[in-house]
């Protein structure tokens, strides 16, 4: 008998790159400097690979784009643990990549129907004492653990 993961209708014809809407950890993969065609105001071009919450899951990649006056550039330091570069202001885009954090997905839906619906990043958050960091190819070690064995 041939065998397949058991899916509901809603799983099977949901996107496979498209994740709901959450909080979710996530990998800096690639950044760049550039100006915005829009404004003609430097910005922050940023490859994320984010990790779904089901393992089941392939993590999927996502764009974000900052304007160097936005208030989002300094949450997204913050949320991947480079305090210095955000209250400098001077950001080194070479050492930021490979860092993790956290961030909260939306949906956006292009209102004229061209494009697909695609995962947005609607702000990024400080890390917690409940989050863990994810790195590849690294085994998960809760640091609560008591190491002293009684014999």
């Amino acid at each position: 008998m041939f065998q397949i993961p058991p899916k509901t209708k809603e799983q099977a014809f949901k996107p496979m790159y498209l994740f709901d809407e959450g909080e979710y950890h996530f990998e800096v993969m690639e950044i760049n400097e550039k100006i915005s065609r829009s404004t003609n105001k430097p910005m922050l071009e940023v490859k994320l690979e984010v990790f779904s919450n089901n393992k089941e899951d392939e993590p999927i990649k996502v764009y974000d784009y900052m304007l160097a006056d936005n208030n989002k550039v300094h949450k997204f330091l913050y949320a991947i643990g480079q305090d210095q570069m955000a209250i400098t202001g001077n950001v080194d885009t070479t050492g930021i990549i490979d860092k993790t954090g956290r961030c909260k997905l939306i949906v956006q839906h292009d209102n004229d129907g061209k494009y697909k619906p695609k995962n947005v990043v609607e702000e990024y958050l400080l890390p917690n004492d409940s989050s863990k960091e994810i790195k590849k190819n690294e085994p998960f070690v809760d640091s609560n653990i008591n190491r002293d064995i009684p014999f």
